[in-house]
């Protein structure tokens, strides 16, 4: 029983501190379309091909696509309030992002304009959120009216470091209130 217990302990701590990798990629030319890869000690576990469809009435839908056929994964999101969690806790786990956004107004004078204003409105964002590997770019299309965007990145982490993360945003809650 006790060569048990310690496997099983030895199985947790390698759980906990193994490293995962999470690799989203937009598919070029298809719109709301993107790969989801999930590495564990850098080792393929899963893959998908994801949909992202907003409807009518503002709610996001996922629809995982396979080969001969899709399966629909609804979003439900509960109007309860939660104590939020600042995000740039989690900055420190981007391994890697690009951000390219494909933007054309029809008109070569409004393109460079909405392009210049874009691109340096969003790098100030990042120089003042100090977000690490985030790599910025609006690409202009002078002759069509069209926007496409897409991202690829990689986010490393370990569980124990978001639970740490997460255990030292609550206590300092705890120790203000």
């Amino acid at each position: 029983m006790g060569i048990f217990l310690f496997f099983i302990l030895i199985l947790l701590v390698f759980l906990l501190f193994a490293p995962i990798k999470l690799k989203i990629d937009t598919l070029k030319g298809k719109k709301g379309i993107f790969d989801l890869k999930i590495y564990f000690c850098s080792f393929l576990v899963y893959s998908a091909i994801y949909y992202i469809h907003l409807r009518n009435d503002i709610r996001l839908h996922f629809i995982q696509i396979k080969k001969n056929s899709f399966r629909y994964i609804p979003v439900k999101l509960k109007a309860k309030r939660r104590k939020k969690i600042k995000i740039n806790q989690f900055f420190p786990l981007i391994d890697n992002l690009k951000i390219t956004l494909l933007l054309g107004t029809g008109d070569a004078a409004y393109t460079a304009i909405c392009c210049g204003l874009t691109e340096a409105i969003m790098k100030s964002i990042v120089q003042i959120w100090q977000i690490p590997h985030v790599y910025f770019q609006v690409k202009p299309d002078f002759k069509k009216i069209q926007v496409d965007f897409s991202f690829n990145g990689i986010i490393r982490f370990q569980i124990a470091k978001v639970i740490n993360i997460i255990l030292k945003e609550k206590r300092r809650k705890y120790a203000s209130n």
